[in-house]
């Protein structure tokens, strides 16, 4: 059981873990992007042919918007990997929803392989030994971080799939209302904790592209050393 886990985590790490990671890095760039455009246009107003419109309600409509079509592209990146804007559209998202459903099972395979068998500590189980060198070094990097965002790549995961899948959302809101998609969206974004939980879903979603390194440079490794000794590239 244990080595099924552990074959079924590094093949879902090395495939979906680059999709993963472009999801990871993107999110982490949206996740204050209400306050980064609102800094960028904080007083710059659009000049209308009539001269700048006095009017408080009708200036807002005409703000200048400074960083949203940035947003706009890295928001259609990270929810259908921009493919397309018609059909497409769906393919991404479906792409981007198995590999959410998967980051779910690396998650929880991850968790039962680590955990610890037998008497442990707590420092060593969740700080990371820096004194560590080559793979040791990265396997203990890779394990302990994947601890400390393990309930928020939950919590993450189970809160976006109603993106990618109509069933998953509507059967969310069969349970909690379909007045519950404000609430999906802030636990999501970690908006529903604050500035503080906005930090720190940030940093977990950046976490998601060193999973992917390290993965990759611990499963090419494995590979290197299992390789036959004195084995030689043939030419020709």
């Amino acid at each position: 059981m244990r080595n099924l886990l552990f074959q079924t985590h590094w093949l879902v790490g090395i495939t979906a873990g680059l999709v993963l990671a472009v999801v990871g890095a993107t999110g982490a760039t949206l996740s204050f992007e209400k306050q980064i455009v609102a800094a960028l246009n904080d007083g710059v107003y659009l000049e209308m042919p009539r001269g700048k419109i006095k009017d408080p309600a009708r200036v807002a409509a005409v703000q200048a918007q400074t960083g949203r079509e940035f947003f706009r592209d890295v928001r259609k990146l990270h929810r259908w990997l921009m493919l397309g804007e018609s059909g497409d559209k769906d393919i991404g998202r479906q792409i981007v929803g198995a590999c959410t459903m998967l980051l779910v099972l690396m998650s929880l395979s991850g968790l039962y392989l680590r955990w610890p068998r037998g008497k442990h500590s707590w420092s060593g189980w969740l700080a990371p030994n820096f004194s560590l060198k080559g793979r040791a070094f990265l396997w203990n990097l890779h394990t302990i971080a994947g601890t400390w965002v393990l309930l928020f790549y939950l919590l993450m995961a189970l809160t976006g799939l109603h993106w990618s899948y109509e069933w998953y959302r509507d059967g969310v809101f069969a349970v909690f209302g379909p007045d519950s998609k404000r609430a999906l969206f802030e636990l999501h974004t970690g908006q529903f904790f604050g500035v503080p939980g906005m930090a720190v879903f940030m940093v977990a979603s950046l976490c998601m592209p060193l999973f992917a390194v390290t993965g990759w440079m611990l499963y090419l490794d494995r590979r290197r050393r299992r390789r036959p000794k004195g084995t030689l590239l043939r030419s020709g």
